[in-house]
């Protein structure tokens, strides 16, 4: 058992199974001590083993550099020397899901404050609502930040454009909309 695999537990009974593993127990005795089933005792170990190898820490695969917490290990390449040494070792890591969420996020956070109160007035659609009916208006991609020009692509594309048929799009689906007391965009 390798004392490393300590850093890839992620509830206190795997620790603890760990740490009786390291002090030498077999499992039937850690399951004794703990109160579990010998099969748990060995899913606990599965499952810190798994964990370590999604952050790239695996030495019986000749894996001993993890990733930083923020990203998981999507592969791995390794150039042997004649002799069976490790000679390089190239490790492809991906950010985590979580953690590309919340780098969007921010990145929205910090585009709005940029844009407040740049937006101009948007008038208010022409028909009354009410209260009995629901309209979703579900926002295609507008390409913004596409750049084509007439002599290339037949059409002249950029954010102006972008921005003038979004907006017009958008205040025909609102004007053409149900009277109603709820949008959903």
């Amino acid at each position: 058992m390798d004392k490393k695999l300590l850093d890839y537990c992620t509830t206190d009974k795997q620790r603890r199974v760990i740490e009786l593993c390291l002090q030498g127990l077999s499992e039937h005795r850690i399951a004794d001590l703990i109160g579990v089933t010998r099969s748990a005792v060995q899913c606990q170990k599965r499952v810190v083993r798994k964990n370590a190898e999604r952050q790239g820490y695996s030495p019986e695969h000749d894996m001993v550099h993890a990733a930083p917490s923020t990203h998981v290990v999507k592969g791995t390449s390794t150039l042997y020397s004649d002799d069976g040494q490790v000679k390089q070792q190239w490790v492809k890591t991906n950010l985590k899901q979580e953690d590309q969420l919340e780098g969007i996020k921010n990145a929205l956070d910090e585009f709005l404050q940029d844009h407040k109160g740049k937006s101009p007035r948007v008038p208010k659609p022409k028909k009354k609502l009410k209260n009995q009916e629901l309209a979703v208006v579900n926002i295609g991609d507008a390409h913004f930040g596409m750049l084509a020009h007439d002599d290339i692509s037949g059409e002249n594309y950029d954010c102006k454009i972008a921005a003038n048929r979004h907006k017009d799009v958008f205040l025909r689906l609102m004007n053409n909309a149900p009277e109603c007391d709820t949008i959903v965009i």
